[in-house]
């Protein structure tokens, strides 16, 4: 018996210029992955990612989180933001009721085609999914959504490249998340607050050390020593505890002198448009001094470009092009 895998998800305001129902996007050898939906892929915005054929359940998972690693690098090059339900509360149905969806579907099934893989309907579940080759996991799901059509043809050439290069990563993950949710905010304020919460899923804010972590240290030790109400002390030492990481300010810089240090954004340097992106943030929301929708729109659309390019480092086991 052979194996397969399914991953689920959607596209968010826009689709393929394809009229059929499946997108092949890689052959390798006996794997073959591609894309299907219910009805034609240009109009569609419920998608599953299917790829076949292993020798066992664990080579299917394994494969499959190499091959969402790859959709992901690949829509995010294409400026595709998508959903793969890690974040979504779905509706779940009992047991008897998947069972009996299922016997209901077999049994037309049988009479139309009595050599179709057999039918399992299932709940909705994000992630990857393996399954036997010879079943055909079906689910249930209500929503209408308007999508603009892209070219297919660049986003499947992307795909082939993205199987070789992509790499796993739970925070590239979250941030492309992010990035795709900002494009369903209601207003530029949260579009552009949720951007810049994306940003911050990838900084990694390391200990500090030497004369700064020293200092701490010795404000530490002056604070335990003043016989204060212990309530206020161990606010006290909780606040100066943080000041042994570096703040999360400076760790996005060094994140974008890292993976971004040529780019130009707003015809500036990454960290010098990140800087003023941070200090627009924090006047947005401590309400003093708080930018101008018209602002907050100007610098909107290159923070977006940003987190792009950040998420696509990320995901991608290509060295950095200092060229």
């Amino acid at each position: 018996m052979g194996w397969s895998f399914f991953v689920r998800f959607s596209t968010i305001g826009s689709g393929w210029d394809v009229d059929d129902h499946q997108l092949t996007l890689a052959s390798r050898g006996s794997e073959t992955l591609w894309i299907d939906t219910d009805g034609p892929l240009r109009t569609a915005s419920h998608l599953v990612l299917r790829g076949t054929e292993y020798n066992t359940e664990d080579e299917a998972e394994d494969a499959g989180r190499h091959a969402l690693a790859a959709l992901r690098l690949s829509l995010v090059q294409t400026g595709t933001p998508a959903d793969f339900l890690e974040r979504k509360l779905m509706s779940q149905l009992s047991d008897d009721a998947l069972a009996l969806a299922g016997s209901a579907g077999n049994a037309a099934q049988e009479a139309e085609d009595p050599g179709a893989p057999r039918i399992v309907v299932v709940n909705q579940r994000a992630g990857v999914v393996p399954h036997p080759s010879n079943e055909r996991y079906l689910s249930f799901r209500s929503s209408a959504t308007g999508v603009a059509i892209k070219p297919a043809a660049p986003f499947v050439d992307g795909y082939q490249t993205a199987i070789r290069i992509a790499q796993a990563d739970e925070a590239a993950d979250l941030a492309f998340d992010l990035w795709s949710a900002a494009n369903l905010m209601p207003s530029i304020d949260s579009r552009f607050l949720t951007l810049v919460n994306a940003v911050e899923a990838l900084t990694e804010q390391q200990p500090v050390n030497g004369e700064e972590l020293e200092a701490v240290d010795r404000l530490r030790s002056a604070v335990k020593d003043m016989g204060l109400d212990p309530s206020l002390r161990d606010l006290l030492l909780g606040r100066l505890g943080d000041f042994k990481r570096e703040s999360v300010g400076r760790a996005a810089r060094r994140l974008l002198a890292q993976n971004v240090p040529d780019k130009m954004y707003d015809g500036m340097r990454a960290g010098k448009f990140f800087s003023g992106i941070y200090e627009m943030r924090s006047k947005l929301t401590h309400g003093a001094e708080a930018p101008s929708h018209h602002d907050v729109a100007a610098v909107t659309p290159e923070l977006f470009n940003l987190v792009r390019d950040l998420i696509e480092r990320r995901l991608s086991t290509l060295p950095l092009d200092k060229g």
